[in-house]
């Protein structure tokens, strides 16, 4: 029994990521850029994510399902067999039924279980990192030419890991150091040879780069185009250019915090405990491996925390805690070697009551995060392209700008083949040269100027004419660019002399909200992730630009209704309120609209509060306290006209 254990377990692993893997394409950071570099044989942005891309090319070839959703099959079965490799690694710690306990725990924690389920390299790079942790023990407790084997071994995974996660070489100084006592059993030139040739996985990108995909991020066919690429410098050295804002450790404490929460929230309260006395046991019979996964818990979560410098704000979060797997990882083998005496007793009768209460602890967990980790049925990334593109007219040219909807719009063009008459334009990129002659490639006569002043929104708008040109509602347009004409999810961009097609637009975009798809709960406070709730808001935030229309028209009933839309989508926008209460106020209900103003108020109060927890930039937090400050002013008004001057005085 104990020898099909493994296979068993990864049955059982692979099944229950399965059945979680989106069906399509799901709403989570860089998964539609990633099921394009696959389909395409594309350079991804920086470091390239070469190992990544040339499996998913194979795995995309299979007849089954969509594309992204044999890209997140890929993920579950990586998952899996990390479950499994978990399991080998825990069983040689502790004991086997500690070790299944243990995998799990992991596979059921919330991070882990969302990774898994979408098409990313993070769970292909923590099976590399397990295969390294697990050569690393086995070199600590051989000797001679078995102890050389493991090391060349784990040489080569270190440079084929790289492919995965430029980080891995952070590893390298405390591996170096711990291997250095052992040198008369492993070579350190042939472990530099060994890791050379698993960094020569890096060589696809200058390879397919001089073949000029459709996407060549960065254009890396050169040394310095490959190289920059290796150090992230289109990304500063950072992982989001969110913490340029901040000084250094500015936000060390705030997130290091976040870390613990969600670790305790993974493995629960009383894994605390037992990792305490796992770290006992190991410090007694493995110091030196001890040591190893120390560097491992410190590379990867204070150093790269403090580094990384994010705000604990939901988005910041939404970014950085898929790298909190790592140290997540080293606190659960210490969890396991610590309950692992509990499975051990000779007492058969304690030994069920422990296995029971840690299969509990995993029930507890399933149903804790099922919510993140399971995309079956998560179709609002899918949903929000195929609305947008229904307002994207036969040849038009839209621009977009955050990562998700972006890069769904790319796997919708290239790999879904949907709208491929759509060209779709990344704000955030127009301005670098390798994305502009990307473009061109494709026909597109990008502009030379970045799109982010009106004189460079003009001057693109005359390239491209006479296409349609349209953006999402998520992009930045600055005043004094073409006419801006809300139309349901998107934006048309005009000229000035179209006043006549401007109008017309405006009356179709009347009922545009209602014949969209809707597949789901369309809550933004109810979603099942930060990303999913960022599309349902872009629906409220589309029914709101509906309203400044209607509102510039005098037109209060129907401002109104969208209004009550916007509302649907978003219960905690302050805005919604606020301008029900205007709205109120010139229908001449004077109580309806202080209770509007009243629940802004309270509104904007919970909204500062969180932006000070959240360490929001300073402009941010003087537009919030600017409508903050408006919606005392009206109440105060209100409160005025109704003779209650007192009251009145505490509003202004």
């Amino acid at each position: 029994m104990r020898r099909l254990s493994p296979y068993l377990l990864f049955l059982a692993l692979w099944g229950f990521h399965l059945v979680s893997a989106g069906g399509t394409l799901v709403p989570y950071r860089d998964t539609g850029e990633m099921v394009v570099n696959a389909h395409t044989l594309g350079v991804a942005h920086p470091p390239g994510y070469p190992l990544y891309v040339l499996c998913g090319r194979i795995v995309e070839q299979l007849p089954l399902g969509n594309p992204s959703y044999r890209m997140n099959m890929l993920s579950a079965l990586v998952s899996a067999l990390a479950g499994v490799s978990l399991y080998l690694l825990l069983a040689q710690m502790a004991a086997p039924l500690a070790a299944i306990c243990g995998a799990g725990l992991w596979a059921s924690s919330p991070v882990f279980w969302e990774l898994s389920s979408v098409s990313e390299m993070y769970t292909f790079a923590l099976l590399g990192l397990l295969l390294v942790l697990m050569l690393a023990r086995r070199i600590f407790l051989e000797e001679g030419k078995r102890a050389g084997t493991s090391f060349l071994l784990l040489s080569f995974f270190m440079g084929l890991g790289m492919g995965l996660r430029t980080d891995f070489v952070l590893l390298a100084p405390a591996l170096l150091y711990l291997m250095w006592k052992r040198r008369r059993d492993v070579s350190f030139r042939a472990g530099a040879l060994f890791f050379s040739f698993g960094l020569s996985v890096f060589l696809f990108l200058a390879l397919r780069s001089a073949q000029d995909p459709w996407v060549d991020w960065n254009n890396p066919e050169n040394l310095g185009n490959l190289l920059g690429s290796l150090l992230r410098r289109t990304h500063g050295g950072t992982l989001d250019l969110l913490s340029k804002n901040y000084s250094p450790g500015a936000n060390f404490l705030s997130e290091m915090s976040l870390f613990f929460k969600n670790t305790a929230g993974a493995f629960t309260f009383l894994g605390v405990p037992a990792a305490l006395f796992g770290l006992r046991s190991l410090a007694k019979r493995e110091a030196r491996y001890l040591t190893f996964l120390a560097a491992a818990f410190v590379v990867f979560g204070p150093l790269f925390i403090f580094l990384a410098n994010m705000p604990p704000n939901p988005h910041a979060v939404a970014i950085v805690e898929a790298h909190y797997l790592v140290p997540q990882l080293v606190a659960l083998l210490l969890m396991t070697c610590g309950w692992a005496p509990l499975l051990s007793q000779g007492n058969t009768r304690w030994r069920a009551l422990a296995m029971a209460g840690i299969l509990l602890l995993i029930g507890m967990n399933v149903r804790a995060h099922k919510g993140r980790g399971v995309k079956r049925w998560n179709l609002y990334g899918r949903d929000y392209i195929t609305n947008l593109f229904r307002t994207g007219r036969p040849g038009s040219v839209g621009v977009l700008r955050e990562d998700v909807p972006l890069f769904a719009a790319w796997e919708r063009t290239l790999v879904s083949k949907e709208r491929p008459d759509v060209a779709v334009i990344a704000q955030g990129l127009a301005a670098s040269p390798w994305y502009q002659d990307m473009m061109r490639r494709q026909e597109v006569p990008m502009s030379p100027s970045p799109l982010r002043d009106a004189p460079d929104w003009n001057e693109f708008r005359g390239r491209i004419s006479p296409r349609s040109f349209w953006a999402s509602g998520d992009v930045n347009l600055p005043s004094g660019g073409p006419e801006a004409v809300s139309w349901g999810l998107s934006i048309y961009l005009s000229t000035p002399s179209s006043a006549e097609a401007s109008s017309r637009l405006t009356a179709l975009s009347e009922p545009l909200l209602h014949f969209y798809v809707y597949r789901g709960l369309y809550r933004q406070t109810e979603a099942p992730d930060f990303f999913s709730s960022d599309l349902i808001s872009e629906y409220s935030r589309a029914a709101m630009r509906r309203v400044a229309d209607l509102m510039r028209e005098k037109d209060w009933p129907k401002a109104e209704y969208h209004l009550r839309s916007a509302e649907r989508f978003d219960r905690d926008s302050p805005s919604v309120p606020l301008n029900l209460g205007y709205v109120r106020y010139q229908l001449g209900d004077v109580s309806g609209a202080e209770a509007h103003y009243a629940r802004a108020a309270r509104a904007y109060e919970r909204i500062l509060k969180k932006a000070e927890y959240y360490k929001s930039l300073p402009d941010v937090v003087r537009g919030l306290a600017k409508e903050a400050a408006e919606t005392w002013v009206h109440r105060g008004v209100l409160a005025e006209r109704a003779g209650r001057t007192e009251d009145a005085r505490a509003c202004y």
